[in-house]
């Protein structure tokens, strides 16, 4: 899809409104009939950690048509500013009027990282139009950072913004200096004549998340032959499979990160598949994904590499599944089955199960992720509970496997 980032929630009171002013807003339609509004906020007020626009839609006579919210591009530090867009449901009649609002939790510091730069390093049209741009989000000061966040707003030549597009750079570890690849897709109409980007990463604490451990792309295994399917965006390629932890310590959370280029060389960038956020414990494994989205068919020469979280410092816990089964169906989404057992000495709540559903060679075939709720709402030290997963699957399966963790 199309990285979008918009939501439409009901708007709660544990926001405030806060001063800001709407620059540079202009709208458009997409290939939905989704109305579409983009722009920038400048913050007059406070810092806000995580700051949202708030949208009323008024016809000619004053009567309220919609109501919406959407996510700012980054944290807003007083006096910051940042590309913004909000979406209403296809069919939506166009406004008269629009009243926005920035709203937030007001904070001391907004908690931006700073002295990030990015640049395009490349840029083609692929199917329907959509351009996929290739580029880098580079490090430049003393900081240690999490990973990245890169929103682009493409302007016109008076500065109006046209199209809002973000998505996370394809990499954990953002040391002092370092560049990380990303890749936008976007739909930029011809008057596009510039591009401002909003920059962010993980700032980590010291014990908490900061350390990145690097695996060898032979612990990625079990994987799913590559399925590739033609999209309106071009083509889209899924990989997943079970990662090891094979490090003789430490929980670690792995992704899968990379470059796979098309078959005519340009240099398309993996994206976070299915999420799982169980940690593997030395000797074990859980599952992760990639997707891909090349303007056309992807290429051999592959760029691929296992980056790691180490959580053993977060108080996760790595809990035993059993009696997992797959249950019988002629549906692509299959229910895998079993019990979880709080073997740590703690009580347990946040408990999630990663299920992998299995071909007859024992290839992954599909993952699905479910929480588990224990009646009092507590895992016990000894205690069990079931689960219930449910695994799109790709294929014929015939056996499933599960991970399990919580927090105390």
């Amino acid at each position: 899809m199309v990285a979008r980032f918009t939501l439409l929630i009901v708007l709660t009171m544990t926001a405030l409104a806060t001063a800001g002013c709407f620059l540079n807003v202009t709208h458009y339609r997409d290939s939905r009939d989704s109305l579409i509004y983009v722009g920038e906020v400048y913050n007059e007020g406070p810092p806000v950690a995580e700051p949202l626009v708030y949208g009323t839609f008024y016809d000619a006579s004053g009567d309220i048509i919609a109501t919406a919210l959407g996510v700012v591009c980054q944290p807003l530090p007083a006096k910051g500013i940042a590309a913004f867009d909000v979406g209403l449901p296809p069919g939506t009649p166009d406004p008269a009027r629009v009243e926005w609002l920035l709203i937030g939790d007001r904070v001391d510091d907004a908690g931006l990282a700073t002295g990030l730069s990015a640049k395009i390093l490349e840029s083609r049209v692929g199917p329907g139009g959509h351009t996929f741009v290739y580029g880098e989000l580079t490090n430049n000061s003393s900081n240690s950072y999490l990973g990245g966040h890169v929103c682009a707003a493409w302007v016109n030549e008076r500065g109006q913004v046209l199209r809002v597009v973000a998505h996370d750079v394809a990499g954990l570890r953002l040391d002092p200096g370092q560049s990380i690849p990303f890749q936008l897709i976007e739909q930029l109409p011809s008057e596009a004549t510039g591009v401002n980007f909003y920059l962010d990463a993980g700032i980590t604490v010291s014990g908490e998340g900061a350390r990145i451990v690097d695996l060898p792309m032979s612990a990625f295994r079990s994987t799913s032959q590559e399925t590739t399917s033609d999209t309106p965006l071009g083509m889209r390629t899924v990989r997943v499979g079970e990662v090891h932890n094979t490090r003789p310590n430490g929980l670690l959370s792995p992704e899968i990160f990379g470059i796979v280029p098309d078959d005519a060389g340009f240099p398309a960038v993996t994206r976070k598949g299915d999420d799982c956020s169980v940690p593997a414990a030395p000797g074990s494994f859980t599952y992760a994904a990639y997707d891909l989205l090349t303007p056309y068919e992807p290429g051999l020469a592959a760029q691929l590499r296992t980056e790691a979280r180490d959580l053993t410092d977060l108080g996760v816990q790595v809990i035993e599944t059993k009696q997992v089964r797959l249950i019988d169906g002629g549906s692509m989404v299959r229910e895998v089955t079993g019990v979880v057992t709080n073997t740590s000495s703690v009580p347990l709540s946040r408990i999630e199960v990663c299920a992998g559903a299995y071909d007859g060679s024992g290839l992954v075939r599909g993952i699905g992720v479910a929480p588990v709720e224990p009646s009092d709402g507590v895992l016990a030290p000894g205690a069990s509970a079931p689960f219930l997963v449910q695994v799109a699957t790709n294929g014929e399966v015939t056996s499933a496997k599960a991970v399990a963790s919580g927090q105390p």
